[in-house]
């Protein structure tokens, strides 16, 4: 991710995230950009600051590495990420979500400016 955008390595920007429903999965998240960024995966928008009606990730138990953690979260809401750093997300996705949510950046101006990306369950 970089300031006001994500961006799937090897795709051009925009290019929508597909996972597949039942397999594990891990993402990546790089913040390659100069500010913190806010992760959440949902849809149905509230609103540009209060994110999501619908969380992607509620019933989901999400394993998440960094460089100085780990940690598993059920459910996870959101995730924030300080510029330079990394966390490697595994999860599986069970077939009750599928279909198209989306991930956004819910820090002032970020969603608005850009940054957020279809995520799609297939």
């Amino acid at each position: 991710m970089g300031d006001h955008f994500f961006e799937v390595n090897g795709n051009d920007r925009g290019t929508p995230l597909r996972v597949k429903a039942g397999q594990v999965f891990w993402i990546v998240l790089k913040n390659n950009g100069e500010y913190e960024h806010h992760v959440s995966w949902g849809r149905n928008l509230i609103d540009y600051y209060d994110g999501y009606r619908e969380n992607l990730l509620e019933n989901v138990q999400v394993n998440i590495t960094g460089e100085k953690f780990r940690l598993v979260a059920n459910g996870l809401p959101d995730f924030y990420l300080h510029p330079g750093q990394e966390a490697e997300l595994e999860m599986t996705l069970p077939a009750e979500v599928i279909g198209e949510w989306e991930m956004g950046c819910f820090r002032p101006i970020h969603y608005q400016s850009g940054m957020h990306l279809k995520f799609i369950v297939e």
